[in-house]
């Protein structure tokens, strides 16, 4: 719905992105023929995913950060941080 309220006031955050082409797509490829046998999804279409800083809409540079919970940015330098070798 972001998605689709941006792009009707005429700014398109980001451009929908073939199923076959999101991250971990080929984890699941046994999968594949058994959800287009049971199921009317076609691999190949389009579609608009959040996504994260590498594709999907929270990729777009229009996108700005309003808010910022110091808990939160502290957890995620903590995730993004080298873990020390045990000694």
């Amino acid at each position: 719905m972001v998605e689709k309220a941006y792009c009707a006031a005429g700014l398109p955050l980001s451009d929908p992105v073939p199923i076959r082409r999101l991250p971990n797509y080929a984890s699941y490829r046994l999968l594949v023929p058994l959800v287009e046998l049971c199921t009317d999804i076609d691999p190949d279409t389009p579609v608009f995913a959040p996504g994260n800083e590498y594709y999907g809409t929270y990729s777009s540079p229009y996108l700005e950060e309003v808010f910022q919970c110091e808990e939160i940015s502290e957890a995620l330098r903590m995730c993004k941080a080298p873990v020390a070798e045990s000694e």
